[in-house]
């Protein structure tokens, strides 16, 4: 527990760090990795490039200002972190490097000594914090490697089957190198992808949602390419180099964006593009629990030929009783054309805004933002939201 003045240095350093904060985090990578090269294996660094990173952390670091007195808080922060730390194999003895880079970021950046009260109460702050987080990441890993089939660290994978979905994604099944068990995974969770990629020093590891039901003999990831950008340089690799056979290093299962095991009112999944990944998952499971509860399935997509996994859509309309609508951009052939807005919600949902729902939905930021207003405008209320934001990026909310 922080002490009162400790608390209080940080409240009165918000607006600093506010008006300094995207500053003092580019600082901070800089000077981290120019410490610790080898860290950069655990950074997607066109993250670095484009600055989201660091306005991820200066978002971070705002909200521990605000919440320290009320760490129960900022649990639902610390939860979606340390997930996403365990995909990378985030381990104690990574904390005090990163500790070490702040608060030279923040001596640097404000202007004071390091033994000034303002460093030293951050100092404090963050080995409160790092605790936190490495006791949460410490409950994942045990939980991950004490069930049926799991690991901790990363595991062999081999390529086993390959198969286009649209003229830019492809899904990969991937099953354990070794033969061995496989774990089971929540409806909605993503594995971290590691790659060593030719002409780059640094292993690189990028996260994908599994895009298949828990249960199932393989896990499957459904991939983009991003053709020329240097922020798919992992997916591009996977898509370009990669062939049936062929091995790859895989993380256990993490993400706190699932689906309740017995969800107690109607269930909405919404996506856009690539983000239908975490959505057929939920969307497989819900369906294969043959539950009284409602499901809808919205997806939206450029056009038909970019709208991906098609066939599991068929397969399932096939065996089970859901609602299911499309929205594309370029064509007629959907149930809508253009953006969701509040007369295709109409068409799509029951019973009026729906309001007795829960909402879980994944696509591009821009998208996300958008369905977020156009929910909140029905009356739906933010607890009934759920959705998982790629990259570092934690909430939609202005």
């Amino acid at each position: 527990m922080l002490s009162p003045e400790v608390l209080s240095v940080l409240k009165q350093s918000v607006p600093v760090l506010e008006e300094k904060g995207e500053e003092i985090t580019t600082t901070f990578y800089s000077i981290l990795f120019e410490r610790n090269p080898e860290l950069k294996n655990l950074f997607n660094l066109a993250n670095q490039r484009n600055g989201n990173q660091a306005k991820a952390l200066a978002g971070a670091i705002f909200a521990y200002a605000n919440l320290a007195e009320h760490p129960e808080q900022l649990m639902p922060m610390v939860n979606r972190i340390a997930h996403k730390h365990a995909s990378l194999n985030i381990l104690p003895e990574h904390y005090p490097l990163v500790g070490e880079a702040l608060l030279l970021a923040l001596s640097q950046e404000l202007g004071l000594p390091l033994t000034h009260s303002l460093i030293q109460s951050w100092g404090e702050a963050y080995g409160s914090l790092a605790e936190v987080f490495i006791n949460h990441e410490e409950n994942i890993y045990q939980e991950n490697a004490n069930q049926k089939g799991g690991w901790r660290d990363f595991r062999r994978f081999t390529i086993d089957k390959i198969v286009p979905e649209t003229d830019e994604i492809k899904s990969f099944y991937l099953v354990p190198a070794d033969g061995s068990g496989l774990a089971l995974f929540k409806a909605g969770q993503y594995v971290g992808v590691k790659l060593d990629i030719p002409g780059h020093p640094y292993q690189e590891i990028r996260q994908y949602s599994l895009s298949d039901r828990p249960g199932q003999a393989y896990y499957r990831i459904t991939v983009k390419a991003e053709p020329g950008k240097p922020e798919g340089m992992v997916s591009n690799h996977l898509h370009n180099q990669l062939n049936v056979g062929d091995s790859l290093m895989i993380s256990a299962p993490a993400g706190d964006f699932i689906l309740p095991k017995e969800p107690q009112r109607d269930v909405v999944l919404v996506s856009a593009g690539v983000g239908i990944t975490p959505m057929m998952s939920m969307l497989k499971d819900q369906l294969h629990k043959q539950s009284e509860i409602s499901t809808t399935f919205i997806h939206c997509a450029q056009s038909k030929e970019k709208h991906s996994l098609q066939q599991d859509i068929k397969d399932l309309q096939a065996t089970h009783d859901f609602r299911y609508f499309t929205a594309y951009m370029d064509d007629h052939s959907g149930d809508h054309q253009g953006f969701l807005d509040q007369a295709a919600m109409d068409k799509f949902l029951t019973n009026g805004s729906n309001n007795n729902a829960d909402y879980y939905f994944c696509g591009p930021f821009p998208f996300m933002v958008a369905l977020r207003e156009l929910l909140l405008e029905r009356g739906v209320k933010e607890q009934q939201l759920h959705y998982e934001v790629f990259g570092p990026t934690l909430s939609l909310a202005a």
